[in-house]
């Protein structure tokens, strides 16, 4: 788990920063974060208001504060074969 955290956190360093000295900011990761933010705006926003045409179409709030866990915890705590791996594991 520490490797894929790690991983994750040296990649979006990457990204980051290579995208802000794509754009002439040099190195600067918050620069990238800005420019991002800027061109793509539209990937930052999960959840729709009820104006927005797409609302019916994809889940909102209540499903990922209450559904998902449900979901999680089909998977993770009652299925047999994560269960058994997990409990072989220690």
């Amino acid at each position: 788990m520490l490797v894929l955290i790690v991983g994750g956190l040296v990649t979006t360093y990457l990204a980051l920063s290579l995208l802000s000295e794509k754009f002439g900011y040099g190195g600067d990761i918050w620069q990238g974060l800005g420019v991002l933010r800027k061109e793509a705006p539209s990937h930052f926003h999960m959840i729709f208001d009820e104006s927005n045409p797409y609302y019916k179409d994809l889940p909102g709030l209540s499903v990922l504060v209450g559904g998902m866990w449900i979901n999680n915890l089909a998977y993770w705590g009652c299925n047999q074969y994560i269960t058994q791996r997990a409990l072989g594991r220690t």
